[in-house]
């Protein structure tokens, strides 16, 4: 069994350090970060990670499987980012095989609560 961590995090210098949380899987064993953002998959040292966001929570777990494996297959699976359909918080939640996150409900229901009511003043 390898042992991960599910970090939530937070940018340091944007304004969505508010209402945004960034997730990522860890890789204790190489302090390798997994995750996805607007740029695409990417792996990359917990250090270079940390010197633009904070962490908010982590999440410690074990998994048999590989996470750059997981990652590839994920990649062919599921395809390129999309802040509503795939985005970091899906990567990290299907590795981890549960939902740690969900501020993609929240961000669901203030779209179509937007939409709603822009349509409702119209």
């Amino acid at each position: 069994m390898r042992k991960y961590k599910y970090l939530v995090l937070k940018n340091k210098t944007s304004l969505t350090k508010y209402f945004v949380r960034h997730c990522v899987i860890l890789d204790e064993a190489t302090s390798l970060c997994y995750h996805l953002d607007d740029e695409g998959y990417k792996i990359e040292p917990l250090s270079n990670l940390m010197e633009r966001y904070d962490l908010v929570e982590e999440y410690a777990f074990q998994s048999v499987e590989d996470v750059e494996t997981f990652m590839i297959c994920y990649a062919k699976r599921v395809g390129e980012y999309d802040w509503m359909s795939n985005n970091c918080e899906m990567f990290a939640n299907s590795f981890y095989h549960g939902e740690l996150m969900n501020q993609n409900d929240f961000y669901a229901c203030a779209v179509i609560f937007s939409s709603a009511l822009l349509y409702s003043i119209l």
